[in-house]
């Protein structure tokens, strides 16, 4: 939630802000403030890399040169990456279907967020979230991008951000779906009634359908959210599910061993083998 706030009220004023501030260190500055107040402990070498410019531009193109070769280069990585959402949300899933609910219900949202990606509705709910946005909060342009080795990186990268865009959007559908399939649960049991499997039913043994639970709700018989509130709601619940299977690469989704920039660089790209592990290890037995 604070982060699709920053991202709508803050990100135009900070960025119209850098350009108005002719420092050439600005975004180095920013970026070693915001560690600070994260409590990242500072590093005698990065602070020493970071007060020399030459040294500063070398160390940008060298990231720039392992992204574009790393994974622009690399179109297989993009094709590991479009296995990511059946492979790793299909497994939650199926988990949660088969060991949790007992129904078809974490199946039916799985497709639906598979499908939804490509819809008007979905779409709106993804570009609310901001999930597809790159670590820094943005979505480049080309046209601003303001040297050479940028502008190749973002092209190189171009077949990889979209099967990611695609995979944290798909992701992002299923969890909500699956967080409003909950909430409305936990909305009908507190009104009485009670569940078999995936139907509802009232106490006599009546089934209710989904024309007959929304007529509930309208009615005040099932409590409803405010519409605020149940968007909170519901948008945590997605972001921390995409977290879990998509993984964030910004700062907010790094190992503390990225804090010391030697072990940074030294795993720069194994991040997602480290998240990987982690997925494995909290999978149901």
């Amino acid at each position: 939630v604070a982060r699709k706030m920053y991202l709508d009220q803050m990100l135009p004023i900070a960025n119209k802000t850098l350009e108005d501030i002719r420092h050439p260190r600005i975004r180095e500055v920013m970026r070693d403030y915001i560690d600070r107040q994260r409590g990242v402990p500072d590093s005698p070498l990065r602070s020493a890399l970071h007060a020399n410019p030459v040294v500063a531009k070398i160390a940008r193109f060298e990231a720039l040169r392992q992204y574009t070769s790393k994974l622009g280069g690399r179109p297989v990585l993009a094709i590991v990456n479009a296995t990511q959402y059946p492979l790793l949300d299909g497994t939650k899933a199926i988990s949660r279907a088969l060991f949790e609910e007992q129904s078809f219900g974490p199946i039916h949202s799985f497709v639906k967020g598979a499908v939804g990606v490509f819809t008007e509705k979905g779409r709106a709910l993804v570009d609310r979230s901001g999930v597809r946005l790159g670590p820094t909060g943005w979505t480049p342009d080309p046209r601003s991008l303001k040297n050479h080795m940028e502008k190749i990186a973002h092209y190189a990268g171009w077949m990889h951000r979209t099967v990611d865009e695609y995979s944290r959007a798909a992701s992002y559908l299923r969890n909500y779906y699956d967080a409003q399939r909950i909430l409305r649960g936990l909305q009908l049991r507190e009104a009485g009634f009670i569940q078999k499997g995936g139907s509802w039913y009232t106490k006599d043994g009546k089934e209710l359908g989904p024309a007959q639970i929304t007529g509930l709700e309208e009615r005040g018989v099932v409590r409803k959210m405010l519409p605020e509130e149940e968007w909170i709601a519901l948008n945590t619940y997605a972001m921390k599910g995409v977290a879990e299977t998509q993984f964030f690469y910004d700062v907010s989704g790094a190992p503390a061993m990225y804090s010391n920039p030697l072990l940074a660089n030294l795993a720069r790209f194994k991040q997602y083998q480290i998240n990987m592990a982690g997925f494995m290890a909290n999978l149901p037995m």
